[in-house]
């Protein structure tokens, strides 16, 4: 016989066996779809989350819009007062919004503030000649050269985009040399819209082996080489922007400045071509020496302005550099601006989500108007612009860094 302690299990117990080994089953799968729903819930209230914080940084940016068109409008014609308003770390909400600027002499370093378009050579009104007027151009803006990373041919070739195709500069480019390229397209020869534009111009736009001119190491285009940038390049150290070239010349130059309007040649005197002129009062080394000045001249010109309290007159500008030499720029020069730019950086108050956008705004030069927005191109793309230790501590829940407390109410005319 058998031994009884080898007997097969009686159906009794082969049916709670089953029972039971479905159930485990059962719950496993019950356990695994709950898992599933408890990781989508929180990956939904992430979503939620960030999304929020996205929509409060768009609302912050459309309020620093208004602020910089307040600003513009309260002190029409005024751009020292203008750019010297705080735009740094400003609140709205719980949030907070930078106008970021160019320091013109330190490359490493981060200024805030509006900026005067006024201060900019301008593309299609340089130096009194303007590129419209049908004038031969053989003379616009010989020292073009002495903006960063420019060379003569570079500056002919510019030339040569915005002006019309029979006043081809020697050095330049017109359309059979941009119909030859991989990807052609005609030479423009009519006005820069956009200051981007120039990526068009033969020599501009980056190759395999170099940067474009426009931004060179700065890649995302805040006018300033983060540490990333700076050893992207192999620099690492601080440097004057006259003896610089990493950050590109478009801090230098604009087609949005104020253009007074040509005047016919009359009986009495010859014409007059449509000119912009440069405010004295915010414009760089760079520009100045495109004015045809010494770097040393433009040097000694912006340290009198940092100690001169009359911002209306050009009379020191004489006493500045004596009457000859002044003689030869002040028919360029102005003391009002109607053009500014802003890059405005918007961040949530949890550092989620940030928005940048550069804008231009304009009000009349003749009557008072409101001011308004005239360009406006979004840069979120391009990353985060400003020190990375700002979303850092607000996404840890400290708000800002200690150097970002500098405001503790909004700013408005």
């Amino acid at each position: 016989m058998p031994n009884a302690k080898c007997r097969m299990p009686n159906g009794r117990h082969a049916r709670r066996g089953m029972i039971f080994v479905t159930a485990l089953g059962v719950i496993l799968i019950v356990s695994g779809l709950l898992l599933v729903f408890a990781q989508n819930m929180r990956t939904e209230a992430l979503a939620a989350a960030n999304r929020l914080s996205a929509v409060k940084a768009d609302a912050i940016e459309l309020g620093a819009e208004q602020w910089v068109l307040a600003n513009v409008e309260a002190y029409a014609g005024d751009a020292v007062t203008i750019t010297t308003q705080t735009a740094q770390a400003m609140p709205v909400g719980d949030g907070y919004f930078w106008v970021i600027a160019p320091d013109d002499q330190i490359n490493t370093q981060y200024d805030y503030g509006i900026v005067d378009e006024q201060g900019k050579i301008n593309l299609n009104y340089a130096t009194g000649t303007g590129l419209t007027t049908g004038s031969p151009a053989s003379t616009l803006l010989p020292q073009m050269q002495y903006l960063p990373g420019l060379t003569p041919d570079l500056a002919d070739a510019i030339q040569d985009w915005a002006s019309p195709a029979q006043y081809a500069t020697p050095d330049g480019a017109e359309s059979d040399y941009y119909e030859s390229l991989k990807e052609p397209y005609d030479a423009k020869n009519a006005p820069f819209e956009t200051v981007e534009e120039l990526l068009l111009v033969r020599g501009i736009a980056a190759t395999p082996t170099t940067p474009d001119l426009l931004w060179n190491l700065d890649t995302n285009h805040n006018g300033v080489l983060d540490a990333n940038e700076l050893a992207a390049g192999g620099n690492t150290t601080m440097f004057n922007s006259g003896q610089d070239t990493s950050r590109g010349f478009f801090r230098d130059v604009t087609v949005w400045s104020t253009v007074t309007p040509a005047v016919p040649r009359s009986t009495t005197r010859p014409a007059s071509p449509a000119q912009s002129k440069i405010n004295i009062n915010t414009c760089g080394q760079d520009a100045l020496m495109c004015l045809g000045l010494s770097q040393a001249d433009a040097q000694n010109l912006i340290q009198a302005r940092a100690n001169n309290s009359n911002t209306t007159s050009l009379s020191w500008v004489t006493s500045t550099l004596g009457s000859a030499k002044a003689g030869l720029i002040t028919p360029f020069l102005t003391t009002v601006s109607y053009c500014y730019s802003a890059d405005i950086v918007a961040v949530s108050g949890d550092g989620r989500a940030f928005k940048r956008v550069r804008i231009v705004v304009e009000n009349s030069a003749a009557t008072p108007e409101p001011a308004k927005i005239v360009y406006r191109r979004d840069l979120t793309s391009l990353g985060w612009p400003l020190p990375a230790e700002i979303q850092t501590s607000l996404r840890a829940g400290k708000g800002l860094p200690p150097d970002q407390q500098v405001m503790t109410v909004g700013s408005t005319p």
